[in-house]
């Protein structure tokens, strides 16, 4: 035990005012039994608080001198709190509570601004023990006998090893933790010179330990790792030597402390080992992704050329294209010229009185010549239905009207034929599309004619107007002929197609349906097909519905 004329009492001891005391724990069971304790043992004033803000605020107003904290509070690291408190009262004693008993991560807690740490579950005993030993600093301590039993209670149950030596360097006093690591007895130890200690097995240690001592001696505070040899083995053990005087500042006995940091030595070694690992793996990242930073320039340096090059590419096949498209529109010129002359000729020999077989042969020149005609006109708008794009005028259209008009025009086919029309009014009446009416007429017509050129003889054809996808009308013109087949329907709107009629009695020159879809397009519309293979084919346009209704 510690003796009564080692103890040197604080220049404060005998300060009548009661010590402040602030707990922090978000347990209430443990913050009011912490209370009652501190409360019935000794004089202090004991304020509560469950989370960190409340401990800041009440830490402001009461300005506690001790601070016992728990770790974690619910969600928040309680170490948090430290720093704020010890800004404003650099004095004030800061013991953190965990339960996690863990040396390493009490020593972080004390790292972090703590003084101090106690174990949970906690001991009343080493709990008053411990706020003694550190409020006997500030001369809060009831009386010198209470804080001698205290501080012999933390003397003997602090985790550090605790020898108390005197001026010769012989062992008077041994604390537990002290005992256990090397398995002896008090009596075993005391009286002897702490070099000559069993656990100062190896020479190296002995020299230290007298070369520590020796200093110390001299009023010198040392610090230094020794390897000691205790019951489970060798151990690590950082070492702390610090004199205590009396009022005429001689030696009145040493404090030796011993922390056993073999396991944080290793861990330290062990991550010393890993930063090295991941420092090389980093540099082999970091190279890997220069590398692949060189990589990407290069691809896209390699990217912009290519885009250069598909932009020249553009270039040269729009030009090409509007080369096409100007020598397709010069070409039409110039043959229509030479045909509306022979054409002419041949009208002047129609009205001539000629052999059967010289009108015969009149006859087909003039048929073909109507054909080549229609076959350069076709060529002529295929060549300018860009421009024609552009010349697109929309306006408010009544469906059904434009629908009579364009009968009319193909009225003298259907009868040559023999063809019958009937026109079905689903949703069209009183409804507006918007549209170009020159264009609208174009194509409905192309598609009449093309129902009657390709029905049956004394066939049908129906034209009907219904709602089509939303905020469009669908205007379909079906016919009852052969129909088509998947494949001819797939490539149906390609121009120059004419899905094996080339040589059938049926004249075209496969582009009026390429232009027509380009025309409904240009409206912002729909164009397509739906037929059934020897049933008629449906074609159909859908165009945007007015808001306007139609008188």
């Amino acid at each position: 035990m510690m003796t009564p004329q080692k103890y040197q009492p604080s220049e404060n001891e005998g300060e009548s005012r009661p010590a402040r005391i602030l707990i922090v724990d978000d347990d209430r069971d443990i913050l009011d039994s912490l209370k009652d304790i501190i409360e019935l043992e000794t004089t202090s004033m004991v304020e509560v608080a469950a989370d960190i803000f409340s401990a800041r605020q009440i830490a402001d107003e009461f300005k506690p001198d001790l601070v016992l904290l728990d770790v974690q509070l619910g969600n928040t690291i309680g170490l948090s709190l430290i720093p704020p408190i010890k800004v404003r009262n650099p004095n004030v004693i800061c013991i953190v509570m965990t339960a996690y008993r863990d040396a390493e991560y009490a020593a972080t807690a004390v790292r972090n601004g703590a003084d101090d740490y106690l174990f949970k579950p906690l001991d009343p005993e080493s709990l008053l023990a411990l706020i003694d030993r550190h409020l006997v600093k500030q001369g809060l301590v009831i009386s010198r006998q209470e804080a001698e039993r205290r501080l012999n209670a933390v003397f003997q149950q602090t985790y550090q090893m605790l020898l108390m030596i005197d001026v010769d360097g012989r062992v008077s006093e041994a604390n537990n933790t002290a005992l256990k690591f090397g398995g002896w007895t008090m009596a075993a130890l005391k009286g002897k010179l702490l070099f000559d200690l069993p656990c100062v097995g190896t020479q190296d240690a002995k020299n230290s330990i007298r070369s520590l001592l020796a200093r110390v001696q001299q009023g010198e505070a040392v610090q230094q790792k020794v390897e000691f040899q205790g019951k489970a083995g060798s151990s690590v053990i950082e070492v702390s030597m610090k004199p205590v005087f009396d009022e005429s500042q001689d030696i009145m006995f040493i404090v030796f402390e011993g922390h056993d940091v073999t396991e944080r030595d290793a861990a330290e070694a062990e991550v010393r080992q890993l930063n090295e690992v991941l420092e090389a793996r980093v540099h082999e990242r970091t190279i890997e992704l220069e590398q692949a930073i060189t990589l990407l320039k290069d691809e896209n340096k390699h990217r912009r050329e290519v885009e250069g090059l598909l932009m020249l590419a553009k270039e040269d096949a729009e030009r090409a294209n509007e080369l096409k498209s100007e020598f397709l529109s010069r070409i039409s010129h110039e043959l229509r010229t030479p045909m509306n002359a022979i054409m002419g000729f041949g009208q002047l020999l129609e009205s001539e009185s000629l052999a059967e077989t010289h009108a015969n042969y009149l006859s087909e020149i003039m048929q073909a010549s109507r054909h080549l005609l229609a076959l350069i006109d076709e060529v002529f708008d295929l060549v300018n239905i860009d421009a024609e794009r552009k010349d697109v005028h929309v306006g408010e259209l009544d469906v059904m009207s434009l629908l009579g008009d364009c009968v009319e025009l193909v009225y003298q086919l259907m009868d040559d034929k023999g063809i019958s029309v009937r026109v079905e009014q689903v949703e069209c009446e009183k409804k507006l599309v918007k549209a170009d009416s020159d264009k609208f007429r174009k194509v409905m017509v192309n598609l009449l004619s093309n129902a009657v050129k390709y029905n049956k003889e004394n066939g049908e054809i129906i034209l009907s107007c219904k709602a089509g996808s939303t905020g469009f009308m669908r205007i379909e013109v079906t016919d009852t002929g052969s129909g088509l087949t998947q494949e001819q329907q797939d490539i149906m709107f390609e121009p120059f197609t004419r899905l094996g009629q080339e040589y059938s009695e049926v004249k075209g020159t496969g582009i009026g349906l390429t232009v027509c879809r380009k025309l409904v397009e240009a409206m912002d519309g729909q164009m397509g097909v739906e037929s059934q293979e020897g049933k008629g084919s449906t074609f159909w346009i859908e165009l945007p519905v007015s808001s306007q209704a139609a008188d």
